[in-house]
């Protein structure tokens, strides 16, 4: 018995040591940074019912979404660790529809813990869960940031699709064609627009974004 456990033990160190050997590499961090990110895998997985292999592959997948290693270490790899547990998922999975939410809406990496506490928030408050709100949040997010809406409003929106029993991605296809309607292509629409104060000159330079991308009305009217 003594002989398993030190192999079981061993086995974990080992996969441990490969998955912040690819955190380094993914990360390009110092010395000293990866013994920070180390002892803060470690610290996550004695604290937390994650283990230390798997706080260090949120980890990973944070740095690789671009969240800076300051910021993984003031609050980004916490955060995570608090959506995965409010959501019952795992770590990596956590971490990958928060750093979709911050790159789809130019936020920076140290806002990780307001992401967080929104997604679980929008979960919490609605009919969905975490998943359903990563698959809306995929649909969605890139064509709303375009379109001037901001990632408060969206998870707003999105909770109160769950809560009419619209969810996942069918939520985020439904909000995605609704604000890709709100894009003006006749001058009838885009004089209305005006007159009624819903383009601006941001708004006006996302539209033209939204075009470029071919992301144009279902109707003309």
């Amino acid at each position: 018995a003594i002989a398993a456990g030190f192999a079981v033990a061993v086995k974990s160190a080992v996969t441990f040591e490969k998955r912040m050997s690819a955190v380094r590499a993914v990360s390009g961090a110092s010395g000293e940074e990866m013994k920070q990110l180390t002892d803060l895998a470690l610290k996550l997985g004695a604290e937390t019912k994650y283990n230390a292999e798997e706080a260090g592959a949120a980890i990973e997948e944070l740095v690789k979404a671009g969240v800076k290693i300051p910021d993984v270490m003031n609050g980004a790899a916490k955060a995570t660790v608090n959506l995965a547990a409010a959501g019952e998922i795992d770590l990596p999975q956590a971490a990958m529809i928060a750093s979709n939410a911050m790159n789809q809406f130019g936020l920076e990496g140290s806002k990780m813990p307001r992401i967080a506490d929104l997604i679980a928030g929008a979960a919490n408050a609605s009919a969905i869960d975490v998943k359903d709100f990563g698959y809306s949040l995929s649909q969605a997010g890139a064509v709303a940031n375009l379109t001037g809406m901001s990632f408060d409003d969206l998870s707003v929106a999105i909770a109160e699709m769950g809560n009419a029993g619209i969810k996942g991605s069918d939520a985020g296809t439904s909000i995605k064609t609704f604000l890709s309607n709100l894009i003006p292509d006749t001058d009838k629409a885009r004089k209305m627009f005006v007159e009624l104060g819903l383009v601006s000159v941001d708004t006006g330079e996302n539209l033209k974004k939204l075009a470029a991308q071919g992301i144009k009305p279902v109707s003309n009217s």
